[in-house]
């Protein structure tokens, strides 16, 4: 049996569920990955043996209007048709797949991981709400990051997927002084940059020592605004993208994911996928303009960093114990454990 994953990532693209779904997979499956040829030349460096990188006709722009969608939903179709055999497994990101040849594979699993339909543009956000509600509906079972995306788009068979982690979490803390509060992903008008200039503000004005380190890929969108804000408070640090191995983690009191009011896939946003990375350093996130899952390592932001700082500090054994208890219940063999569960009643209920 072949696990074929349908994506509109590529490959190379940092913290995403789909790549990390075929990582684990491959540990138990042979593994093809799907994703667009416009999506660039494949990256096929420390690729597992059991996994490929394979590539589909898709046509990016203008994908959410529907004789677009219906065109991409066509080539899908004949891809399946032509490389899915019988006894095979699909995992689909893809709304667009909204026609599947059945006698190909054994099962569909759904992956509802964003809602696509509330980023839309208005005149075609109730076609591609259409999409996921028929992507969930006619899939044998659905797999959500969130409690909304499983309310908004049933299936019969569904499951939430929060993201998961192999890392190792170390209670022990470093007596070295923790005062840099980090901000690590794509910085775009995502980012609540008026919440992180005010934070600054806060920082300095309460002669707090504490610095704001912003790392990752930068917008052009938003390139000139994090500099001025690194030119107007000396408290703010721009470092291009680097992984968490890079820098000193030591020093990192929280996270940060605070969401901007034009994000309008806030409301899927349970756990974010950077969540287990920072966790596995003993690290809670700090967060706004969402709603994460109600556990001591995920803290909203009440817009008073001296506040913030306090809460940690007190809360710390509460967080350290709440981490251990995360990396016990989310990991690479509970996950695969349950996608076979999942594989064995779909083929039980199918048969």
């Amino acid at each position: 049996m072949t696990v074929h994953i349908f994506s509109r990532s590529k490959w190379d693209e940092p913290h995403r569920l789909r790549q990390q779904l075929a990582g684990l997979l491959s540990s138990g499956y042979q593994v093809e990955y799907w994703s667009p040829k416009s999506s660039g030349n494949l990256n096929r460096l420390n690729l597992p043996n059991e996994l490929r990188l394979r590539q589909f006709r898709f046509i990016e722009r203008f994908a959410s209007v529907p004789f677009v969608s219906i065109a991409n939903a066509i080539f899908l179709y004949f891809y399946l048709k032509a490389n899915v055999k019988k006894g095979d497994v699909v995992f689909n990101f893809l709304p667009e797949l909204i026609w599947i040849p059945r006698q190909r594979c054994s099962a569909i699993i759904s992956v509802l991981n964003d809602d696509f339909a509330s980023m839309a543009p208005k005149v075609s956000a109730w076609w591609v709400r259409w999409m996921l509600k028929r992507m969930a509906a006619k899939a044998d079972a659905a797999l959500y990051v969130s409690t909304l995306l499983r309310t908004k788009y049933p299936a019969k068979n569904g499951y939430l997927f929060y993201p998961w982690s192999d890392f190792e979490f170390f209670s022990e803390k470093n007596k070295k002084r923790r005062d840099v509060i980090l901000y690590w992903g794509y910085i775009s008008s995502h980012l609540n940059l008026e919440q992180i200039e005010e934070m600054a503000r806060q920082i300095l004005d309460s002669s707090l020592s504490l610095e704001i380190h912003l790392v990752g890929p930068l917008d052009s969108l938003v390139s000139e605004r994090i500099l001025e804000l690194a030119q107007k408070f000396s408290c703010v640090k721009y470092f291009p993208p680097r992984s968490l191995k890079a820098l000193d983690m030591e020093r990192v009191l929280c996270g940060l994911e605070l969401l901007g009011k034009d994000f309008k896939n806030a409301g899927a946003v349970e756990f974010p996928n950077k969540a287990p990375r920072l966790l596995a350093y003993g690290i809670p996130l700090v967060f706004s303009g969402c709603a994460l899952l109600k556990e001591p390592y995920f803290i909203e932001y009440q817009e008073n960093i001296s506040a913030l700082v306090s809460e940690i500090n007190e809360k710390s054994d509460a967080i350290d114990a709440s981490i251990s208890d995360y990396f016990l219940k989310n990991n690479s063999k509970i996950r695969l454990d349950k996608i076979r569960e999942i594989l064995k009643k779909v083929s039980l209920s199918s048969n």
